[in-house]
């Protein structure tokens, strides 16, 4: 084996066609990098039959499936929108069940420059499923149609999904920018998994970061993930952006991400919920020091944290309520609402750079429900400019409702 596997015929079977290039690749054992291209005179859509093999080489080796080598394919290169031209789509809509178009079982794998749609004819059916380790999916289309522009039907149900560690989807850099938009749950789910990363993906709009292509969950981290990171997206457009959920879900860091904006920063690109922490997670954080919060604005709620068992989040440095740039509002309806029994999570804090900005919403922040107890906002800006001197107001700043206890509002 030459380490090298060229996909000639978007026949979904047979010699040529990927099916076959990913059974030559899982049998390599010269190795050690394998890499499966598209011929330079080749485009066009794989309508599979079935998933594909699993991608995972007999002898432990990687391998690349490159999908801008196909003809007139060319990567992203805009700092913040995606213009890059993917030409080989592969469609899922005969898959059932739990299937998934393309599995990625391997070490080390790497799956760039394809756009995968159409599954969405069973209750799990998923474009790309990440079970192995060290594995990247960069620069793909995931949902959308060939432009970037629009969902075919069926629509995805899960974009990917990850039950692996050590796993990134985008990067980064510019090329590696992924559009994951239109799943009718996730865009992207870690499940269970840790040291995940989402980097610098368009998560619920075209791939100009300007128009919504929903997501019911953008990206959903649940069933007791760990230490996983979401760094430098935007996230808008769904009904929920990110949700962190459940007993043993912890340390996810949310940073430098456009919660509810265009991805220029400008305009509201609204998710119903910004960032939604439930069910008994613990010890996230939304915004990490100076230069690392997320801007959430132009939601419905921009950070909801609620129930019983939700404690110990932190929510800092980040902008809540205003364009990327800080100069006007574009306002949440509910800048941070803390309800039904979340206890002891802090927004803000007491070092110089841990005060979010919150200005610009209906209401800032908002505690609500008789146990929903012992939760700290301190070094806050709420309803001022960056610097403290100019009004941004909310209408409400705080507004503590229903007989929560302990709060604390202020300190230092």
């Amino acid at each position: 084996a030459s380490g090298f596997y060229t996909v000639t015929t978007i026949a979904d079977s047979g010699a040529g066609s990927l099916r076959q290039a990913i059974v030559d690749a899982n049998a390599d054992a010269i190795g050690p990098s394998l890499t499966i291209y598209f011929d330079s005179a080749l485009s066009g859509t794989i309508v599979l039959a079935s998933p594909l093999p699993e991608l995972n080489n007999a002898s432990g080796f990687s391998i690349t499936i490159d999908g801008y080598t196909a003809m007139g394919a060319a990567v992203n290169t805009d700092l913040k929108k995606f213009n890059g031209t993917v030409t080989v789509e592969i469609d899922g809509t005969a898959l059932t069940g739990s299937e998934s178009a393309l599995t990625i079982s391997g070490i080390g794998c790497l799956v760039k420059g394809l756009a995968i749609n159409r599954c969405g004819n069973g209750p799990g059916t998923t474009a790309i499923s990440i079970g192995g380790a060290v594995c990247s999916v960069e620069g793909c289309l995931i949902g959308t149609d060939l432009t970037g522009t629009a969902v075919p039907s069926p629509a995805n149900v899960y974009g990917i999904r990850i039950t692996g560690a050590n796993n990134r989807v985008g990067d980064t850099f510019d090329a590696a920018r992924n559009v994951i938009s239109g799943c009718s749950i996730a865009g992207v789910l870690i499940s269970g998994a840790s040291n995940n990363s989402i980097y610098e993906s368009l998560i619920g709009t075209d791939k100009d970061g300007a128009g919504p292509l929903p997501n019911d969950t953008g990206i959903l981290i649940n069933t007791g993930a760990a230490d996983n990171s979401v760094i430098g997206n935007v996230i808008s457009g769904n009904t929920t952006g990110l949700a962190i959920n459940g007993v043993g879900t912890v340390r996810t860091a949310a940073l430098g991400n456009l919660i509810g904006l265009t991805a220029d920063g400008a305009l509201a690109l609204a998710n119903g919920t910004g960032v939604l922490l439930s069910n008994g997670t613990t010890s996230n954080v939304i915004g990490v020091g100076e230069g690392s919060g997320n801007v959430i604005s132009g939601n419905n709620t921009g950070v909801q944290i609620q129930d019983s068992g939700t404690s110990f989040n932190t929510v800092l440095n980040n902008t809540i309520g205003l364009r990327q740039d800080e100069t006007a509002a574009v306002g949440n309806m509910t800048g941070v609402g803390i309800s039904s029994n979340a206890s002891d999570n802090l927004i803000g804090g007491t070092a110089g750079s841990d005060g979010n900005l919150i200005s610009g919403n209906t209401v800032g922040i908002a505690i609500d429900g008789a146990f929903t107890d012992n939760n700290r906002v301190e070094g806050n800006k709420i309803g001022t400019d960056p610097a403290g001197v100019m009004s941004i107001g909310n209408m409400t700043g705080v507004l503590i409702t229903s007989g929560p206890k302990n709060n604390v509002i202020g300190g230092t």
